[in-house]
């Protein structure tokens, strides 16, 4: 435990930061979408680390949730008969989208031609001089007049470019996860002339910006892009915010060595050669092998990512099947209409399932044990078994299932029945709740158990990664450990169920009040006597009728004098203490 809080400790302090993985609204912590960029409130990271986020930006620390229940995009979307989507920008991920759910990417040509200029990209080698190379470039586009969108990787980034627009006094707007409730006021006033916005990926996916009359004359909305996105995707995504249905417009972008995606996946080769031929200071670098180059990195950044997703999508098929089964159970409770039946095969199942732990061969030594058996079935159940009812040599392992299962199913029958005639004594009606009371305590104990599986599913994926040392392949590790989960989950299932439809009990209303009124009076009593032992008795003020009384009639107050203690010295100055002396003549007379 101590172990995996300061992994927490560690990953909250070092990993996630604030402004790109996560912004503090409302005294609360709220999880950014990597991909759209909006806050996504509800939503809470997993196994304590939402907590330590909590603790390190000083924000009330909650609760720890428990899911319930889970399971991948790619597995829901499994779930629908017919599957079809539309997008412009599918063609990168067609390969994927064929592998994991066997449809094909079909091109649909535009509407009206795109006459959308796209300007090549200018390289930078380090982050400062990209930012004055943007802030020159604003400043040249903002007087023709054209509105401006910049397009930013993260709220941090353009918080910070807000500053550095604010510092020059260009008038903007910004549009990231904290502003996100004035999305569309910013969306539509974005294409006025003169405008500049400053947005996440909330406005470089899905938002249509309409140009103000006349901008199209000038040129239309010119697009800014502060790097490269790890995803030909969404740079495709923020070039088409601009020039739609036949408008005019430019879109560019501008890197630096210094940003992420250059600095952990470009070539190394590539920057060696540019540390031995750095341009000038402020300097932009284009060349063909620079635009090949950043291609290349977002490439590999799309195969990693697509080699996480088929992973993590592998590890939930096996979760899948155990999913599928579960559900299946639990709606087959929830529809089906004699409940009662689908109890008593839950009996037999529990009674044959045990009896096969406890009769296995009658040649090995303790393969055969009867008593076991018996012992077994009285402390799952309130039914007692004679002593020698199982050892009957001549009996099969059937035979002797049947004998239990035959007298638990009579029990629970006869409970079903005690149960349902408590409340048709009492309303003179021909209901049956206590199979109501099966039903849901069914449901009960299949949900309390399922969010339990799924947290030690939950440790097994964390930890099974750790086979790979020893030459084993997880995947093939977790599949076996989640199989013998999962049998062991059924089994406790089936026993636990068992073990409840003899424990539940139905209490009528006059039955309740009675109860009620027994507990309240046990209360008083406990309560009373405990303010007995801790405090001196108080006497409740009563309200008597006045009575009239002369004056000599008034009873004075009795004055007592000093007591002497047992162990003082005694007052008749004899020196001795009290006891031994004058008290001891007190006490012979009492």
């Amino acid at each position: 435990e101590r172990a995996h809080n300061l992994r927490q400790l560690l990953r909250a302090h070092l990993l996630m930061e604030k402004d790109v993985d996560y912004i503090i609204q409302d005294d609360k912590v709220v999880i950014i979408d990597e991909n759209t960029g909006r806050p996504q409130p509800g939503r809470r990271f997993s196994d304590g680390l939402h907590q330590a986020i909590e603790a390190k930006e000083g924000v009330s620390i909650q609760k720890e949730t428990q899911t319930y229940a889970t399971i991948t995009l790619q597995n829901y979307f499994r779930m629908y008969k017919k599957l079809s989507g539309m997008t412009g920008t599918a063609s990168t991920e067609a390969n994927e989208l064929k592998q994991i759910y066997k449809i094909e990417v079909l091109s649909i040509p535009t509407h009206r031609n795109c006459v959308r200029e796209d300007a090549n990209d200018e390289v930078y080698m380090t982050e400062r001089e990209k930012y004055n190379a943007i802030l020159k470039e604003i400043k040249e586009i903002h007087e023709k007049g054209c509105p401006i969108l910049i397009g930013t990787e993260s709220v941090e980034i353009s918080e910070k470019l807000s500053r550095i627009l604010r510092q020059h006094r260009l008038e903007h707007t910004v549009l990231n996860a904290k502003q996100h409730d004035k999305e569309a006021e910013i969306v539509a006033l974005a294409g006025k002339k003169d405008a500049i916005t400053i947005a996440t990926n909330m406005a470089g996916r899905g938002t249509d910006i309409k140009l103000e009359e006349g901008v199209a004359g000038l040129g239309g909305l010119h697009v800014i892009g502060t790097t490269r996105h790890q995803s030909r995707r969404t740079d495709r995504q923020l070039r088409g915010r601009c020039a739609r249905q036949g408008d005019p417009g430019v879109s560019k972008f501008y890197i630096s060595f210094e940003d992420p995606l250059m600095r952990l996946f470009a070539s190394p080769r590539l920057t060696t050669i540019l540390q031995k031929f750095r341009p000038p200071e402020g300097e932009p670098i284009s060349a063909g092998i620079l635009n090949k180059s950043i291609e290349t990195a977002q490439k590999r950044v799309e195969q990693r990512n697509y080699t996480i997703r088929k992973h993590t999508l592998e590890y939930d098929d096996v979760m899948n099947k155990q999913r599928q089964e579960i559900y299946s159970f639990r709606n087959e409770v929830l529809q089906t209409i004699d409940i009662q039946a689908l109890a008593v095969d839950l009996l037999r199942s529990v009674c044959e399932n045990a009896a096969g732990r406890f009769f296995k061969s009658r040649s090995t030594d303790g393969g055969w044990d009867p008593e076991g058996y018996r012992q077994w079935l009285m402390q799952h159940f309130p039914i007692s078994f004679d002593e020698n009812l199982f050892n009957d040599e001549y009996l099969e392992i059937e035979q002797l299932e049947n004998m239990a299962a035959d007298k638990v199913v009579a029990t629970f029958h006869e409970k079903i029945n005690r149960e349902n005639n408590k409340v048709q004594d009492l309303a003179n009606t021909t209901s049956k709740p206590a199979l109501d009371a099966v039903r849901n305590l069914i449901i009960r104990k299949c949900d309390q158990l399922w969010q339990e599986h799924l947290l030690a599913m939950d440790h097994l994926r964390s930890d099974v990664n750790l086979r790979a040392v020893g030459q084993r392949d997880p995947l093939m590790e977790f599949k076996h450990e989640a199989f013998s989960l999962f049998s062991e989950f059924g089994r406790t299932l089936r026993e636990d169920i068992a073990q409840s439809l003899f424990r539940f009990e139905i209490v009528t209303r006059q039955q309740m009040d009675l109860q009620q009124l027994l507990a309240k009076m046990h209360l008083e009593t406990t309560r009373s006597f405990t303010d007995d032992l801790e405090q001196p008795l108080q006497v409740a003020p009563v309200a008597l009728p006045p009575v009239k009384m002369e004056a000599s009639q008034a009873r004075q107050p009795v004055i007592a004098g000093i007591r002497t203690g047992r162990n003082d010295f005694c007052p008749c100055g004899s020196g001795k203490k009290y006891k031994k002396c004058c008290g001891l003549d007190g006490e012979e007379e009492q």
